[in-house]
């Protein structure tokens, strides 16, 4: 019996987020941590990240997990809000 597996996707592989997201993402962690008067370097030390991974993420170029984002939105003094709800509600 083998695992089911997702079309596109290697196994173990993490589910990435839609690239718009993570733009957004990126460019919201950039001004936090701008506004926290936080460098790259600092920002990497609170959370044991590279700086260059940062820099990547905040110009959407890297997929982020929410434990990372957790990790990052914490030492910026961000909330991190995820809606449940469906994108879109279907018509009857």
């Amino acid at each position: 019996m083998s695992a089911k597996r997702t079309p596109g996707r290697r196994p173990g592989a993490k589910p990435q987020l839609p690239a718009e997201v993570q733009r957004e993402f990126g460019q919201r962690l950039r001004e936090a941590r701008i506004a926290a008067d936080l460098t790259l370097a600092e920002l990497a030390d609170r959370t044991g990240m590279q700086p260059s991974n940062i820099s990547e993420i905040e110009n959407g170029l890297r997929n982020v997990t929410v434990e990372t984002m957790s990790r990052l939105t914490v030492a910026v003094g961000l909330e991190i809000k995820i809606s449940l709800a469906p994108a879109r509600t279907r018509k009857r």
